[in-house]
Formats: structure tokens, sequence, C-alpha cells
């Protein structure tokens, strides 16, 4: 293989290997997956407290009517504050069937979030699955590339730096490092050649 085609492989890893770690899919839809089952849990608890103190303030205030009914039970039934005190009743007995309909409503929400965020969760395992899969074939093609290069980077500069080892074995050493501001990226993978192809 003369070093053009090894450029051109080399030069392909690296794209591969650009593009596949700017992809953060698979990352926002984990976070995405773990806000809605969040927000799923708060509003469910938050629904059922209130719907549950609405339907036990309607049942004591039932009660309280249906006692005073039957305390004005022995007077004539044309009597205003008996028609009122029925009236009153029949609109609690509405606003508490109501609020059981409202509940039903909430729980039937509830279900269906809870079916997505399940469809969500399968999704999100699916996700770190392939995430998963994925990092062995990384491991090869970064072996891949430091076995074509005999590059060893230095990750702690802040410069493009590191060494190249000797491509027969030997242990000779060349080090590089390459300013960003000072090198167009053009500029830096022909530099970086240079010194991989140096005898």
């Amino acid at each position: 293989m003369d070093s053009l085609t090894d450029w051109e492989e080399t030069k392909t890893i690296l794209q591969d290997l650009e593009e596949l770690y700017q992809q953060n899919q698979d990352a926002e839809r984990v976070g995405e997956c773990i806000q809605l089952r969040d927000s799923i849990t708060a509003t469910y608890s938050e629904a059922t407290d209130s719907v549950q103190d609405l339907i036990r303030n309607f049942s004591k205030e039932v009660d309280v009517l249906k006692q005073k009914a039957e305390e004005l039970a022995g007077q004539p039934s044309s009597n205003p504050e008996i028609e009122e005190l029925k009236s009153k009743i029949k609109q609690c007995e509405e606003r508490y069937t109501e609020q059981q309909h409202h509940e039903k409503d909430i729980e039937a929400e509830v279900e269906a979030l809870e079916k997505k965020m399940e469809s969500l969760q399968l999704e999100q395992e699916e996700l770190e699955k392939k995430a998963a899969a994925s990092v062995p074939l990384m491991q090869h093609l970064l072996s891949l590339y430091a076995n074509i290069t005999k590059i060893k980077w230095d990750f702690s500069s802040e410069s493009v730096a590191g060494v190249v080892s000797d491509a027969e074995g030997k242990g000779v050493v060349r080090q590089f490092d390459y300013s960003l501001e000072n090198h167009t990226s053009f500029e830096l993978a022909n530099n970086i050649w240079d010194v991989i192809s140096l005898p």
C-alpha cells in the first residue's frame, strides 16, 4: 500500500469517528425519557391528591347537608330553608359525580402516559443496546487507526500533540506539537502525515 492509499484510509476512519462522536441523539432521547417519566409521576401524584381531596370535601359537605335536611324534615315542606337545602344537596351531588368522572379521565390520561413511558423505556433500552454494540466497533477502529499511524496522542495538550513510534518497531519516537491557531485542519493533517511518513 502506498502512502496516499494509507492516508485516504486514515482520513476515512477519522471522518467516521468524528461523525460517530458528533451524534448525540441517543443521549437526548434518554434524557427526554427520564424527563417524561418524572413529569408523569409528578402529574399523577398531584392529580390524584387533588381529586381525592375534592371528593372527600364534597362527601363531607353532602353529609352535613343531609344531616341538616333530616333535622328540618319535621317542618312543613313549603319551608324555603328546606328547598334551599335540597337545592344545595343536589348541587353537591352533581359536583361529586362530576369530580368522580374527572378522576376517571385523569386515570385514563395517566394510563396512556404510562404506556407511552413504557414504550420510551423500551426505546431507551434499544438505544443503549445499540450504543453498547457500537463500542467494540469503535475500539476496533481506534486500534486499527493506532496500528496504521503508530500515533500516541497527548490528550492533555491544548494543541495537536503526540508521538509517533517507528513502523519497524525499533522504538524510535518522533514527537509533534502543532498549534490549532496557527494551522488549518488541512495543514495539520499534512504535517502529521509527514511525521508518520518520515523514515
